[in-house]
């Protein structure tokens, strides 16, 4: 009795006609709620949406927990998963069901080794490939075919006693709630082990739930629940786009807004329901050939892939504001001279006084010609900062700045979650007597292009070892699952350099927001201290002033007032952090550089110096941006080289 057409067409009825109205009204709210560079993701994400691969290209965006603009469709994922296993499973129903009488039982043993095979890739994977077993099929079909082992042994299992069925539906359903809140920041570990308990517990609901009056189908039958129920799909398809543009229009959302909001979405889930999904899918017109329901379904996605190319056609793909304006050139060759004032040439102390250490004293961080070097460039910065038209020849383009990363990313140095093995990245002049390291997360992966042209320009051997999201420090990281795998990565870097023995290691970490004062200056400490008598010597290099926007986003929407993107001073930099980062730095007698007065006029801290975009998002410097600190790299690298030698 399996008839693949019509099996299609009820999917067809079932899931097209919400999914579209969703997909054509993000399309049209996004050109009123967000800026050019947002809706241009956002038309490819209604691309990928309407064509069933909303997985796999939202797997190479990094997904929930790597955003960097709006993704109102971002949950479609999900349904382009259940969509694929719905091209598959029944296909291979129907080949099983030729083995007549025996067709329970081989569908059954093959749903079980199938299922098996796929959860044990999805627990093997998610420790070093978390993104892929979240977003592909492969590591996903064992929760759909959960179901299906459900399906075809259904009339098995509710043959069995009352009572127990009963009690399992109830300890299903208090495994749900309990993952309400157990699972408040799975991003990082899940789905792998920790999926099997909502699969595991929704299974035993299902089950439990025929029991009556036993299980929990009584309360799970209330009117309430029920009609929430039936309204379910649309009102998940309904509630993120809502949540996301609201947010991208006016800024971030309250409790109190998030729940209007979803309430709100409550409203349209029941609106589309009773004026198209319901109608659409008791059809009868529809139903009664099944080729009607396969041609609205193709009418369905062509109108929702229509809708996507008329936004990218509407969207522009070049921001020319009508001038070209020239690379910009800083001052590039600062006198070497003593270690007098502050290191980085502006907010944050100096670190060269002599404490007990097994360090040697540090040596002359040539701080005096930073800050010539930033008295001579400041009029560049205050030129940035008063100009308000992004020029016509942005390097790196607002369109392609996302993209814009730095060497390591490409050659596999930037280690990922999961992935704590160290890799031979080695850059510059590779026979070199004199080796620097640059260590720490993104942000210290971020200085990569000027630490390699001052490499390059003086002679030295550049070793890169960065992961991302996990500090030079030794910090706790709460919420994100990583701080025991940043400890072991982190453990090997020290290894590491027991062997190399460099002559520098350059230390940089991003502030995190989720680390308190304490524990930073802590784990700053106990990395430095882990560090003394492996390196020659040690800096820490203060964070970049942090931009308040997405800075490509913001300069897109605002042509003729990048102004608007800049954040003050006051803002961007936290002094107090680079203060308590620099009495660390002190105390190892390790040079201690801020970053402030490189990037920062007196007030404002420019994104857009002459042609140059700063910033590749909303806390990295662009590589040009990366290139343009260049000659500060240098004064850094000089004194350490004339040292050496």
């Amino acid at each position: 009795t399996v008839s693949l057409p019509r099996f299609w067409a009820r999917r067809a009825r079932r899931l097209l006609p919400a999914s579209t109205l969703v997909v054509v009204v993000t399309l049209v709210a996004a050109q009123f709620m967000v800026d050019p560079i947002s809706r241009g993701f956002i038309g490819r994400s209604a691309l990928a949406a309407s064509g069933f691969v909303a997985n796999i290209v939202f797997w190479t965006r990094g997904g929930y927990s790597h955003l960097t603009l709006p993704e109102p469709l971002l949950h479609f994922w999900s349904l382009a998963v259940e969509e694929q296993f719905y091209l598959f499973w029944p296909v291979i129903m129907l080949i099983i069901a030729r083995a007549g009488r025996q067709f329970r039982r081989v569908a059954i043993g093959f749903a079980l080794v199938a299922g098996g095979v796929s959860l044990a890739l999805c627990i093997a994977l998610t420790p070093g490939r978390q993104p892929w077993t979240f977003y592909w099929l492969p590591a996903r079909a064992w929760e759909l075919l959960a179901g299906a082992l459900m399906a075809v042994a259904g009339p098995s299992l509710v043959r069995a006693r009352p009572a127990l069925r009963g009690a399992l539906g109830w300890l299903g359903l208090g495994g749900i709630v309990w993952c309400l809140f157990a699972f408040v920041d799975p991003a990082e570990g899940f789905p792998g082990y920790r999926a099997l308990l909502p699969v595991a517990a929704t299974w035993l609901v299902v089950l439990g739930g025929t029991a009556a009056p036993l299980g929990p189908g009584r309360l799970l039958s209330l009117p309430p629940l029920q009609w929430i129920g039936k309204r379910s799909y649309a009102i998940y398809l309904w509630h993120y786009p809502i949540l996301v543009l609201v947010a991208a229009k006016w800024g971030p959302l309250s409790g109190a807004a998030r729940g209007a909001l979803l309430a709100g979405s409550v409203v349209a889930g029941a609106a589309s329901f009773a004026l198209l999904e319901d109608p659409v899918r008791r059809s009868g017109w529809l139903a009664l050939r099944p080729r009607r329901s396969l041609l609205l379904g193709l009418s369905l996605a062509a109108t929702g892939l229509a809708g996507a190319v008329v936004l990218l056609q509407v969207t522009p793909t070049t921001f020319n504001t009508g001038t070209v304006s020239a690379a910009p050139t800083l001052v590039t060759k600062p006198t070497i001279r003593g270690s007098t004032g502050a290191p980085g040439g502006g907010s944050g102390p100096g670190s060269t006084q002599a404490a007990p250490s097994t360090l040697p004293a540090p040596a002359q961080t040539n701080a005096q010609a930073l800050v010539d070097l930033a008295t001579a460039n400041a009029a560049t910065l205050e030129a940035a900062a008063q100009n308000q038209v992004a020029p016509s020849n942005l390097t790196p383009s607002l369109k392609m700045a996302y993209v814009n990363t730095p060497q390591p990313y490409h050659d596999g140095c930037m280690l990922s979650n999961g992935d704590t093995t160290l890799k031979p990245c080695e850059y510059g002049k590779l026979d070199a007597t004199r080796t620097v390291v640059l260590f720490g997360d993104s942000h210290a992966a971020q200085w990569f292009p000027a630490f390699l042209n001052a490499a390059n320009a003086q002679g030295w051997k550049l070793v890169v070892m960065v992961k991302k999201h996990c500090p030079a420090g030794d910090l706790p990281m709460p919420g994100s699952g990583l701080t025991a795998e940043c400890s072991t990565w982190r453990h090997g870097v020290i290894e590491r350099l027991k062997q190399l023995k460099p002559e520098l290691v350059v230390m940089s970490e991003v502030t995190y927001s989720s680390t308190t004062m304490y524990a930073a200056v802590q784990g700053l400490d106990a990395t430095m201290n882990a560090l003394s008598g492996v390196a020659t010597r040690l800096m820490f290099l203060g964070d970049t002033p942090a931009p308040i926007h997405d800075i490509p986003s913001c300069v897109s929407n605002h042509l003729r007032r990048i102004s608007y993107c800049a954040a003050s001073r006051a803002q961007a930099i936290d002094a107090a952090r680079l203060a308590a980062q620099a009495a660390v730095a002190k105390k190892y007698q390790a040079d201690f550089v801020t970053t402030d007065d490189w990037l920062c006029a007196s007030r404002l801290c420019p994104v857009v110096i002459g042609n140059v975009l700063m910033y590749r998002d909303s806390s990295h410097l662009s590589v040009e941006g990366s290139k343009l600190m260049t000659p500060y790299v240098e004064a850094l690298l000089a004194p350490y080289a004339a040292v050496s030698g």
